[in-house]
């Protein structure tokens, strides 16, 4: 649970993320407050694998996590260790889709995140701003590609 107060703060959910809107949600939240974490072992158990879930319909999911800690790059206002962190995710992550986009003969995007991950691993900060274009323009073309 969190305060309404701290909701509006952050500015709740960003609906223009199909999924991930929580990954977003609690970027923001981390960033503006001490987030802390609850001992004493598991609290939630985590299923996958069954056929309802958003993974199994929405391709590539982590391009939505990527774009969000690009917005949080860009927004500003990160320490430099936070900055570092966010990068590092990125990259992980850019690494990822590559990988699977590579498997699948999607070369469009497997250049773009390769691209990201390289530029991230050679220690070239770039301009956030033109990576969430360019992502949100691959997320959109490919979107509208798939069949409904």
């Amino acid at each position: 649970m969190i305060q309404r107060e701290l909701w509006d703060e952050v500015g709740g959910f960003d609906e223009a993320f199909p999924v991930c809107e929580d990954y977003d949600l609690w970027l923001r939240i981390s960033q503006a407050e001490s987030v802390g974490l609850a001992g004493g072992g598991p609290l939630v158990r985590k299923y996958g694998g069954h056929g309802d879930q958003l993974s199994a319909a929405i391709p590539a999911m982590d391009r939505f996590r990527i774009l969000a800690l690009l917005k949080l790059l860009a927004n500003g206002g990160l320490t430099a260790a936070q900055e570092s962190q966010v990068r590092d995710g990125i990259a992980t992550k850019a690494t990822i889709v590559a990988a699977g986009a590579g498997k699948r003969d999607e070369e469009i995007r497997f250049r773009l995140y390769a691209e990201m991950a390289k530029q991230l691993a050679s220690g070239k900060r770039g301009d956030p701003q033109e990576w969430i274009k360019k992502v949100e323009e691959e997320i959109e073309s490919s979107d509208s590609a798939s069949p409904a």
